[in-house]
């Protein structure tokens, strides 16, 4: 299981080849299991909408988690609050394709104790997800410093301005403790415009053939 940290899908990898075993296991019509894990009804909506779409469409399962929906006795339109956010966080995921996982903890109670952390923890060894996309708190040292010591470099993709974005992080990070070469991939500093979706991946270069560029360049400009 591979944890992807940041709720915009912010990757970062290090840039070497797959080994041939791992190679030959993965095709293009593989279909992957994917946990979208929320703190409340609406962050995985809000924060990754798009991406939760893209994977349903694309044929991948999409579950979608949220740590809790209410707060205490709180009511909304005379009904209690976990009623009327499970039915508008359901109705929202079957509109983008997933399945809704709600846990039954109350906002104000929710915490990272042992028992909590057991409890979450059996449940994704449950689902297997292949890939887990949750909240970004911090940076996850160990794997950047891993990839930072391998040949080539580290290459970030978000949908998000590479200005304060992850791999401004990573960069930071890593210059201090571990210097690497780092290519960031995202919105440039330009004025952001609307449209479609796919349109837009176009626009600001995002797309997986403008990240195999780049890592080709990459790899090129490191001596790899």
């Amino acid at each position: 299981m591979r944890t992807c940290s940041g709720i915009l899908m912010a990757v970062a990898a290090s840039l070497f080849p797959l080994g041939a075993q791992e190679a030959r296991g993965r095709t293009e019509t593989q279909k992957l299991r994917i946990v979208v894990f929320g703190g409340h009804p609406d962050d995985p909506e809000t924060g990754a909408g798009g991406l939760i779409a893209l994977l349903a469409r694309g044929g991948h399962e999409v579950i979608v988690a949220y740590g809790t929906s209410f707060r205490g006795d709180r009511k909304f339109f005379d009904q209690p609050e976990t009623v009327v956010r499970q039915r508008e966080a359901a109705a929202a995921c079957k509109i983008l394709g997933a399945t809704p996982k709600f846990f039954p903890y109350a906002h104000e109670k929710l915490a990272a104790d042992a028992e909590t952390q057991q409890a979450v923890s059996s449940w994704l060894a449950e689902a297997r997800p292949d890939i887990v996309v949750t909240h970004w708190p911090a940076l996850d040292e160990e794997p950047l410093l891993k990839a930072a010591r391998e040949p080539g470099g580290i290459i970030t993709a978000e949908e998000h301005s590479i200005i304060g974005g992850l791999g401004e992080a990573v960069a930071g990070f890593l210059c201090g403790v571990a210097p690497a070469l780092v290519r960031r991939i995202g919105v440039r500093d330009v004025f952001g415009e609307s449209g479609h979706g796919q349109e837009l991946l176009d626009l600001y270069g995002l797309r997986a053939a403008n990240i195999a560029d780049e890592a080709m360049c990459l790899l090129v400009a490191a001596g790899a």
